[in-house]
């Protein structure tokens, strides 16, 4: 989610997006190059200050209505974390030493596989030498 760029995001990439299909209509129309490139810097001129004109607009329109959203939710959002951040604490306080406790467990096991694996190879070949020599 974008940050702070109270709703102009949208419009200026709109803009842009409308200059930048102007520009290729102009381009591909068949005009002499010169007068092409003229009418080109005119237009993309006139057009960016226009993008500049309505997304300040669009800013000054919406950012007030956006901070008073915020004020409002803020304090809400706070008391909520005030009531429920002392639960979340007393579960992290009651599943820590448990995600410890199997953590052990998990190493040990793996330790015992392994050692089984050994274990087990070892008899493997042990009888893989007997075989052969009999």
């Amino acid at each position: 989610m974008a940050k702070n760029d109270n709703g102009g995001g949208f419009t200026v990439g709109f803009l842009t997006g409308g200059i930048i299909g102007v520009m290729i209509g102009i381009l591909i129309a068949p005009k002499p190059g010169a007068q092409t490139r003229s009418e080109l810097a005119e237009q993309s001129e006139a057009w960016r200050s226009r993008a500049e004109e309505l997304a300040a607009t669009v800013r000054d329109k919406s950012g007030p209505a956006i901070d008073n959203i915020r004020d409002r939710i803020n304090p809400s959002v706070e008391g909520l974390l005030d009531r429920v951040g002392p639960a979340i604490n007393n579960v992290r306080d009651r599943v820590s030493p448990l995600i410890e406790q199997s953590g052990k467990r998990t190493t040990e096991t793996a330790v015992d596989q392994e050692e089984n694996d050994h274990t087990e190879s070892d008899e493997s070949n042990t009888e893989s030498k007997y075989s052969a020599t009999t």
